[in-house]
């Protein structure tokens, strides 16, 4: 049981320090088509089910929102976050930086970048 609550606090920290790419609409703009929705397979979150609806929101206006990608090698991280936190391993305590995390496991900038660019070609900047 110990195992598997460290396997669900390591993916939360994973998915909360992933890389988000952030971006801001306007709503109603005369480049987005009113109402447009772009549905990706595959991409609803577990979490969903829990979500409720509180009404339209306001036809102008701006609207923030995070793109969350997935990890490069997701089974490494997790695999070294184990490791670095588990007093019985060699690897114990040897934590990464950001930036070592990042080289490793981020997603690629070129899928930030090809993210970022069909956004604006949908009329989101």
């Amino acid at each position: 049981m110990g195992s598997s609550r460290f396997t669900r606090r390591v993916t939360v920290g994973l998915l909360a320090g992933a890389t988000v790419v952030g971006l801001s609409v306007m709503a109603g703009s005369a480049s987005a088509a009113p109402n447009a929705r772009y549905p990706l397979n595959g991409s609803t979150p577990r979490w969903l089910h829990q979500a409720q609806d509180l009404g339209s929101s306001q036809t102008t206006g701006q609207v923030n929102f995070g793109v969350l990608l997935g990890l490069r090698d997701q089974a490494g991280a997790v695999a070294t976050l184990q490791a670095i936190s588990d007093p019985a391993s060699a690897s114990y305590g040897q934590w990464l930086s950001n930036a070592a995390f990042d080289a490793r496991y981020a997603p690629a900038s070129a899928s930030v970048a090809a993210v970022q660019g069909w956004l604006t070609s949908v009329g989101h900047r």
